[in-house]
């Protein structure tokens, strides 16, 4: 879990909540960062999952923790889609950095590299629950993310939760996130506007987060923010 906080961390070195308290709970409820966490009370995050799972652990916490870096608002909202989309990206980006460092011999545990029952050392798993994921096919985009966009945004308005649809952006995103790193810097200021409890445009939206970033990094969120909507990245368009 400290191998995933370093990871999605690594390029937000002022975030209000790198250095706060993380409560892990595993059990039946979740997963999810509970509500009413903050930088100096910290944050109790829930897996649904068993103790022994690691990869899934890592998997769930990693999606979760990434609603800590995206300072994740008090209350569900119209386009909170957006947010699940990138944090299961970044669940994924977590698991392969992981595997990836195990495979180039610098593990982020010792454990790792030690063997299962089977022969394999235990990061093998984590490559292979990667491409479980990757590979998948239920969740390959077929066309173009605008695409995707125009046919799910109206659901995903109002069930931001539908997995089914969001996983599917968010293994279209993986591979670039992997390639530049530094694109997570982009998701600290996600919400650091507040998205009104009315009914804002998902240009609305992205219009927030770029003009709440500062440079460099507003250069990330733009890159991100055309993949979505291509015509508003850098001078504004019409509302999604």
């Amino acid at each position: 879990m400290c191998a995933c906080a370093d990871l999605l961390m690594e390029h937000s070195p002022n975030h209000p909540s790198r250095n706060s308290e993380i409560r892990v709970w595993i059990g039946n409820h979740g997963p999810v960062v509970a509500f009413g966490g903050n930088p100096h009370a910290g944050f109790d995050i829930h897996l649904n999952t068993n103790e022994n799972l690691w990869c899934q652990i890592t998997y769930q916490f990693a999606h979760e923790l990434c609603h800590v870096l995206a300072q994740y608002q008090p209350h569900q909202h119209v386009n909170q889609w957006f947010e699940e989309v990138v944090c299961e990206t970044a669940s994924i980006y977590c698991l392969d950095r992981i595997a990836s460092a195990c495979a180039n011999g610098n593990p982020p545990h010792p454990w790792l590299t030690t063997f299962q029952p089977g022969g394999a050392p235990y990061f093998v798993a984590v490559q292979e629950y990667v491409a479980t994921l990757m590979t998948d096919p239920a969740r390959q985009l077929t066309g173009t993310i605008p695409e995707w966009v125009q046919k799910h945004e109206v659901e995903l308005r109002i069930d931001p939760y539908l997995r089914d649809r969001t996983n599917i952006a968010s293994n279209s995103l993986v591979p670039r996130v992997l390639q530049r790193p530094p694109v997570l810097a982009a998701i600290e200021s996600l919400n650091v506007s507040l998205c009104p409890a009315g009914q804002d445009s998902l240009s609305e939206y992205f219009e927030q987060w770029k003009n709440s970033t500062p440079e460099p990094t507003r250069a990330h969120v733009v890159e991100l923010i055309e993949l979505f909507i291509p015509s508003l990245g850098t001078a504004g368009g019409a509302a999604a």
